[in-house]
């Protein structure tokens, strides 16, 4: 997962680039550019990217994706590497010494975006696993206690039954 440095520079790339074009419903981000407008620039209406990262692979496989069509722009007829016939016209510039970096940036903003509590998820989650072994061994222990006392008379009460 990429950092938060990461993810505030993807967030401030895709305002600047992306968000022309694409919306991220999910996190109230709505495209400025109507659906009637985009469809004569493009022939298609650009996706909400809200769940992109998501769809395109988990464990971070779709933000490399993302990445990499960002950064796979070429001149010529199918346009990019990536995904041939691509509607959308490159976002950044082929000479740009930081196309990677930005590319990588808006990926780990869309992962971002996907989940946003997903990291307060994993902290609880690690908190709450912890608990629970806590009082697994706790429960053990007691159980240990209370039994206790049967296990020290188990041996002399065998001979003890009834018709022996």
């Amino acid at each position: 997962p990429a950092g938060a440095a990461a993810v505030a520079r993807g967030r401030e790339v895709f305002a600047q680039v992306c968000r022309s074009c694409h919306g991220l419903r999910y996190l109230g981000e709505r495209a400025p550019l109507a659906e009637s407008d985009a469809r004569a620039a493009f022939g298609k209406v650009p996706p909400d990217l809200s769940l992109m990262a998501l769809a395109r692979g988990r464990e971070g496989q779709g933000a490399a994706y993302i990445a990499a069509l960002l950064s796979a722009y070429v001149d010529a007829p199918e346009k990019n590497r990536v995904s041939p016939g691509i509607a959308m016209p490159a976002p950044f510039a082929g000479d740009d010494p930081d196309l990677r970096r930005k590319a990588a940036d808006v990926a780990a903003y869309l992962l971002f975006a996907a989940d946003p509590h997903a990291a307060e998820r994993r902290r609880i989650g690690a908190g709450v696993l912890v608990y629970l072994a806590a009082l697994a061994a706790l429960l053990f222990l007691v159980n240990r206690r209370t039994w206790s006392g049967l296990r020290d008379r188990g041996g002399a009460r065998g001979g003890d039954a009834p018709g022996a």
